[in-house]
């Protein structure tokens, strides 16, 4: 890197930092530490820790591996890990937009950013995987993407049919071990019942639409599609998990305008947990 360029960087990093060190000023001392989905993570990794089945825990239903990246997590004190953890997720989807985005309009970019930043920071969940799946090398990208099996099964399969057949193969064998390992520490898959209050999949009338689009990316071997089709197929999803059809949407700039309003609305409606998130 040049000395100019590394001159340009200064001020951006400075910013990045500054307002990195204010956000975990502003979580460790307000937000909660069990916001959204975290908690559940959290209580996951330290039953692992502890030397107990992450699936101990009612609410988890994510495969073992994610346990294992909270577990270092859950070392700490509830409220630091989930600032820690909001951080690290924050970078995540900074570095998937910053990648996913070259070329495309600087307003639109940075209104996305805002708004997955706001949703991550109300949620507390692994969506942010989904994207991230898409800017790293394959191998790695199965194992995120299938962070959320119910949304990443086909843009893994998209991601097997880009590689070589070995290597393929052994993508295949060691995710096998994963889950069944997954299994035979009891995970839970949760029945569409148990989800009914916050599902907002169109199960099963999406297979319509999504049928044919899901076949279109096998052949196509196309990511962003696989990944946004994976909202119309899969049986249960909730709001924080419209970050799949983003990559996709860019495509066209009216899609991504209508994907930024979905978004928004996301947002609007759980205002009231914005709020309550600061003492009065």
């Amino acid at each position: 890197m040049s000395i100019y360029n590394a001159r340009r960087l200064q001020p951006g990093a400075a910013v990045v930092l500054g307002v990195g060190a204010a956000l975990v000023i502003v979580m460790v001392s307000f937000l909660p530490s069990f916001s959204g989905d975290f908690h559940d993570f959290y209580m996951a990794g330290h039953l692992l820790m502890t030397g107990h089945s992450p699936y101990e825990w009612p609410r988890y239903y994510s495969p073992v591996w994610v346990a294992v990246g909270f577990a270092p997590l859950a070392l700490l004190p509830e409220r630091p890990a989930y600032a820690a953890y909001t951080l690290i997720s924050l970078g995540g989807l900074t570095v998937s937009v910053w990648r996913l985005t070259r070329g495309q309009s600087r307003a639109l970019v940075l209104l996305t950013l805002g708004l997955l930043w706001l949703v991550q920071i109300l949620a507390g969940n692994i969506d942010w995987l989904l994207p991230t799946a898409l800017v790293v090398p394959s191998l790695a990208g199965i194992w995120l993407a299938l962070a959320k099996p119910q949304l990443g099964w086909l843009l893994v399969a998209v991601l097997l049919l880009r590689m070589p057949r070995r290597k393929a193969a052994v993508s295949v064998g060691a995710v096998a071990v994963g889950l069944g390992l997954s299994y035979l520490l009891g995970w839970n898959v949760p029945d569409l019942e148990s989800v009914r209050l916050w599902n907002i999949a169109p199960w099963p009338w999406g297979l319509l639409v999504g049928g044919p689009l899901a076949i279109w990316s096998l052949v196509r071997r196309d990511r962003e599609l696989a990944l946004g089709v994976s909202l119309l197929i899969s049986p249960y999803w909730q709001r924080p998990s419209l970050i799949a059809a983003w990559p996709a949407s860019m495509r066209a700039r009216w899609l991504w305008l209508a994907w930024i309003a979905l978004m928004a609305l996301v947002l609007i409606e759980n205002l009231s947990l914005i709020v309550g998130y600061f003492p009065r």
